[in-house]
């Protein structure tokens, strides 16, 4: 039967109880509260559910979820002739009921039993197994709270484990290397569309500079560095991988000093490692800066003021010195003093090759002492290294 029918396990559990201590006693068997039934007789009553500790996680079917287990805990009650449970009648009936559980240690399903009860139950992997618990008094007063609020002598017992499995069907993959479109023909390696790498692919814990240039080498420190197809992306660039080992890796940041690629900034770093079948996995990413490279700072024309200051215009020539779509600054540094220069007096030059000259328009406002200054740069947070001197002069 379908493991559907496990849902319904609670009630044949009970029903069961019920067929075995009718079949073993003779007696009528209630089921409910301990209320004295029509006649003489025993009284099942199942006062708790607990889900099973031991296996909660435990599958039916390895990398399927796990199905409920559940610990009933009944209590069974005698009575009398005269509906009395505390009488030398009752107590007798009681004894043959506890005989009857005993002699059930673990509960059969025979085929003699109803479809219904068997449909339900013959799914747990487990047998019902039927423990007895102490019946303190306090359990049983408030077990007997209701409308009489008698106290009845009785016994309590458990059964474990119970089976509810999902009614969704388990979520199975077909077998490899079997072409199902052909009568299941065994194709072996040819069924195999994503390779299985017996590894968890490249890890970076570590990269040295933390910032660098166009055609510098970067070299990284991690695990799996080593395995085939790697290539390491920065920012929105791939690279060949240059020297490998187990825990490191190196590179050249080649092709950037055009200016066509990237800007200067904080860029991502991630190994990525090629899977077959146009699939990819990448690395945890770790972050470093591409920096810009000034090589002159040449004044055009400056214009004393007043004071005698200067302004003007200042050019600036290199490689990788932003656009327009980039935060520029720049600082005049001279005797342990800096003159930051707004990033809105800085502008991309038309008819230029990209990122190769800067045009600083140093209004009157701003104007400067003359004097010899080096000229600090700095795009989108990276500064170039060379800061080269400019003598301001009219």
């Amino acid at each position: 039967m379908a493991l559907a029918e496990s849902g319904r396990a609670i009630g044949m559990v009970t029903r069961l109880l019920g067929e075995h201590l009718n079949t073993r006693t003779g007696l009528n068997i209630s089921i409910g509260r301990p209320d004295p039934p029509p006649g003489e007789g025993l009284n099942i009553f199942l006062y708790e559910a607990q889900f099973d500790e031991s296996l909660k996680n435990v599958s039916l079917d390895e990398g399927q979820p796990a199905p409920i287990w559940l610990v009933l805990r009944y209590m069974i009650t005698a009575f009398d002739t005269g509906n009395e449970s505390d009488s030398v009648g009752a107590h007798e009936y009681l004894g043959r009921a506890a005989a009857a559980l005993q002699e059930l240690s673990f509960m059969p399903l025979p085929p003699t039993l109803p479809v219904a009860i068997r449909s339900a139950l013959e799914d747990n992997p487990e047998p019902l197994k039927i423990t007895f618990e102490d019946s303190s008094s306090d359990l049983l007063s408030r077990v007997m709270q209701g409308s009489d609020e008698r106290y009845r002598f009785s016994l309590a017992f458990q059964v474990r484990p119970v089976l509810i499995a999902p009614a969704t069907p388990p979520n199975h993959s077909l077998l490899v290397g079997v072409d199902y479109s052909n009568n299941g023909a065994i194709i072996g390696t040819d069924g195999v569309a994503i390779p299985i790498l017996a590894s968890t692919g490249p890890f970076l814990e570590s990269l040295e500079p933390n910032s660098a240039g166009a055609g510098d080498i970067i070299t990284l420190k991690g695990s799996q560095l080593n395995g085939e197809d790697i290539s390491v992306r920065f920012g929105s660039v791939d690279y060949e991988a240059g020297s490998q080992t187990e825990d490191s890796l190196s590179f050249r940041l080649d092709d950037l000093a055009a200016g066509n690629l990237l800007s200067p900034g904080f860029h991502s770093v991630t190994v990525v490692q090629k899977t077959g079948d146009n699939r990819s996995r990448s690395s945890n990413p770790l972050g470093a800066g591409l920096l810009p490279n000034l090589q002159q700072a040449q004044p055009m024309a400056l214009v004393p003021d007043a004071n005698g200051n200067l302004f003007g215009e200042i050019r600036l020539t290199g490689s990788l010195l932003g656009g327009v779509n980039d935060h520029l600054s720049v600082a005049f540094y001279r005797d342990g003093k800096v003159r930051a220069m707004s990033n809105t007096f800085l502008s991309n030059p038309p008819d230029t090759d990209p990122q190769t000259l800067l045009r600083l328009d140093i209004p009157a406002s701003q104007a400067i002492p003359p004097g010899l200054y080096h000229l600090i740069l700095r795009v989108n947070g990276q500064q170039a290294r060379i800061s080269p001197l400019v003598e301001l002069a009219p």
